[in-house]
């Protein structure tokens, strides 16, 4: 439940767009949906791709249940552009003519490579023996790269974003665009994880760091003892934080009860 509620915190501030960006979102997805509305242009599709000797044939459903999905849909679009754009222009001239566009196939790129990055975090969150330490170092890292990522984009350098990179030059309007999400991305990741913020994991981080003014006077003495046992400071640099906190339950508890 505490993995689920931090990766789900996530997906939420992963959810903020600019207007511009969010209408090359839900047109990329109104397209994919479009081709496999139809059983007929699924196959049609397929077989444009296999003409074409593609390492990839289908488009792919776009749920939002399924945080990841997204940019897995976004990057399938890009990889597919040309070929979306030959087919829906026989069948769907409408949503073909954005394909055309250059600063559309720009913000789409841009997103691939974001949501490419919002997902190599989400990955990171997942799996055994992961604890909100763990948590919080990622959330960090990732608020410190948005905030550098930022200030590069406002100077035209787009080496963190690799698809955007090899097709544009970044015009002001992009620019302002991309800057103004990441913006917004660094925005709501602090306001989704406050504990990010400050200093209350320093206690559960290494308690032999910590000097005993900076917890509560019931906690001072009993950290104090802690500080001094030498077989807990061993103990401290061979066990993962959790495991080292559960070993110290037994003999300091107090302490204990406010690290776990």
């Amino acid at each position: 439940m505490f993995t689920h509620c931090f990766i789900h915190r996530e997906a939420l501030a992963s959810k903020t767009l600019p207007c511009g960006l969010q209408e090359v979102l839900n047109v990329t997805i109104k397209a994919v949906n479009f081709v496999k509305s139809s059983a007929t242009y699924t196959r049609l599709f397929r077989k444009l791709c296999e003409d074409m000797e593609l390492d990839h044939k289908n488009l792919l459903y776009y749920t939002k249940v399924r945080w990841l999905s997204k940019r897995n849909v976004l990057s399938r679009v890009f990889e597919l552009r040309d070929e979306l754009e030959i087919f829906l222009n026989d069948v769907k001239p409408e949503l073909a003519v954005h394909f055309t566009n250059s600063k559309f196939i720009a913000c789409l790129a841009y997103l691939v490579d974001i949501f490419d990055s919002l997902n190599t975090l989400n990955l990171k969150m997942q799996g055994k023996e992961k604890n909100i330490i763990q948590f919080v170092d990622l959330i960090n890292a990732f608020v410190v790269k948005l905030s550098n990522w930022r200030r590069k984009v406002q100077k035209g350098n787009l080496a963190m974003f690799s698809n955007l990179a090899d097709i544009s030059e970044l015009d002001e309007a992009l620019k302002t665009d991309v800057a103004q999400h990441l913006e917004n991305l660094e925005s709501e990741f602090k306001s989704y994880f406050p504990e990010a913020i400050g200093d209350d994991l320093f206690l559960a981080r290494n308690p032999f760091r910590l000097s005993p003014e900076k917890v509560e006077d019931e906690l001072q003495d009993q950290l104090t003892d802690l500080k001094n046992d030498s077989n807990f400071r061993d103990l401290f640099e061979s066990l993962p934080v959790t495991e080292f906190w559960l070993s110290v339950a037994l003999s300091y508890p107090q302490i204990s009860t406010i690290a776990l």
